[in-house]
């Protein structure tokens, strides 16, 4: 079985997965162990038991990191995103690993919750299952972008107005 890594993310693109090799090589151990086990499971349910098994080391990892990379509550999407799964590499990010076998190939890519949960990979996922080009969507907002967008906003529509008294304005 054969998989392919894409990106639906400016953000998490070419450039942050080879930087995560080198910056956090336990989060990237434990995300080519996963990558591993979607191909040895055919794109379909991962199970916890099955990926220590037959990785020991990754077991102790997760157990140093303390997290739980494949979640309770079942590992497909509902809604529009039936069909795809996904699993946390990461206990502090809310970034995920999100695969859908298409055709023979098992895609992979990588989304994050903000600003709704997975749907750049949903909808990347779903234009190449459709035939169309998937082009990286665009990087979610970052919380220092919106609060200089708001203070720009405030200078803008209220700096001219400091010091305006609408009762001395007023004439009858």
């Amino acid at each position: 079985m054969s998989s392919k890594i894409t990106f639906c993310n400016r953000t998490y693109a070419k450039r942050w997965f080879d930087n995560l090799q080198i910056q956090n090589a336990k989060h990237f151990e434990i995300l080519q162990a996963l990558i591993e086990e979607i191909e040895d499971k055919d794109g379909a349910d991962l199970s916890k038991a099955d990926l220590y098994k037959r990785r020991p080391q990754i077991e102790a990892l997760i157990g140093d990191l303390g997290f739980d990379p494949i979640p309770s509550r079942g590992q497909m999407l509902h809604h529009n995103g039936n069909g795809i799964r996904h699993a946390k590499f990461a206990p502090s990010k809310s970034i995920a690993v999100i695969w859908e076998k298409i055709g023979d190939i098992i895609y992979v890519t990588f989304d994050d919750h903000a600003p709704i949960r997975y749907h750049r990979a949903i909808a990347h996922l779903r234009d190449i299952k459709l035939g169309k080009p998937a082009l990286p969507k665009r990087a979610r907002n970052t919380g220092r972008f919106l609060r200089n967008l708001r203070r720009f906003w405030l200078r803008r529509h209220f700096g001219k107005m400091r010091g305006f008294n609408p009762r001395s304005r007023y004439y009858e």
